[in-house]
């Protein structure tokens, strides 16, 4: 932000501004069911206050990892469970929301899926 710049006419102005980039984070996710064995190919949607950020499968370990998220942002993610598994909706069971990371965390979530 610059302020108190007054331009007149035929007058060129230089004005520097210095861009940081904010520090970054990533969210690991890991579907399991639950006996402990991995869930793949459940859909794990990544959101924060101002929209998705990632909209991602897991592999054939039940693992996906949402990564470059700014840190201080609020983060949420929620689990959409592929066929033949279904998921209570709740807080703690399909989704999880209010995560804050700090610059270079790597924070890690578990979702238990129930076999149909």
């Amino acid at each position: 932000f610059a302020d108190g710049l007054v331009l007149q006419d035929g007058v060129t102005r230089e004005v520097t501004l210095r861009l940081q980039r904010l520090p970054r984070a990533a969210l690991r996710v890991m579907v399991l069911d639950r006996d402990g064995a991995p869930v793949p190919g459940a859909r794990v949607v990544v959101y924060v206050a101002t929209g998705l950020r990632h909209d991602q499968r897991t592999d054939a370990v039940g693992v996906t990892v949402a990564t470059d998220l700014v840190a201080g942002d609020e983060h949420g993610a929620r689990v959409v469970p592929p066929a033949g598994y279904t998921v209570t909706e709740a807080r703690g069971s399909s989704f999880v929301d209010g995560l804050v990371l700090t610059g270079g965390e790597v924070r890690q979530v578990t979702f238990r899926l129930t076999r149909q």
